[in-house]
Parts: C-alpha cells; sequence; structure tokens
C-alpha cells in the first residue's frame, strides 16, 4: 500500500512539474486528447448509431438562374479565358505559360 502511495506522489509530482507543456496539449489539440480517451470510440459509434437513424431532408434549388454574360464593355468579340491558379506558389516569379515563341507572361 505504501509503494503505491509513493508511486501516486511521485507521478502528481511529476505531472506539476511538466504541466506547462501538457497543458498547452490539451487545449489545442483536442483530437489528440480524444484519441487517448478509450471511451471515445464507444461514444463516437453511439453517435453515430443514433444519427444514422434520423432521417435528413435535403432540398435541391438551383443557384444562379438570374446570372448572365453580358456583352463587353470594350467591344471586343474575343472569347474570354480565366487562367485560375491554385496553390502557394501562385506568383508572377514561379508561374509561367510555357516556353513558346510569343512572351505571354508579360499580360499576367
Amino acid at each position: 500500500m505504501i509503494t503505491i502511495f509513493v508511486c501516486l506522489i511521485v507521478f502528481v509530482s511529476l505531472g506539476a512539474a511538466f504541466y506547462k507543456p501538457y497543458s498547452a496539449v490539451v487545449r489545442t489539440k483536442r483530437d489528440l486528447v480524444k484519441t487517448l480517451n478509450p471511451i471515445t470510440p464507444l461514444v463516437s459509434t453511439t453517435k453515430y448509431i443514433l444519427g444514422a437513424s434520423q432521417e435528413i431532408i435535403i432540398s435541391v434549388k438551383p443557384v444562379g438562374e438570374d446570372a448572365k454574360i453580358d456583352a463587353r464593355a470594350d467591344g471586343s468579340t474575343k472569347p474570354r479565358v480565366a487562367i485560375i491558379v491554385v496553390g502557394e506558389t501562385a506568383r508572377a516569379a514561379n508561374f509561367s505559360l510555357g516556353s513558346g515563341p510569343i512572351d505571354l507572361e508579360k499580360w499576367l
């Protein structure tokens, strides 16, 4: 019994000594704390079963029916072209349109 009490005192004192880093992890990483909790799978399974039995009504409505393409303000008949670049390096210094005879990058 004394051994358990001594181990408990050592465990609590070490926990108190390293409280600051642990408390930051507990506050910011809630998902990590949930993975360490042994009851989490039971709670998640129960929530899933209860949620799966409820019927969800989804209504589909058309969006943007009032949108239309107007004539261009400059009177140009050229087709409109949109270049969409997705990513972190979408800067003029890191982006090119290929190596052709015409320098297209000056219009970017």
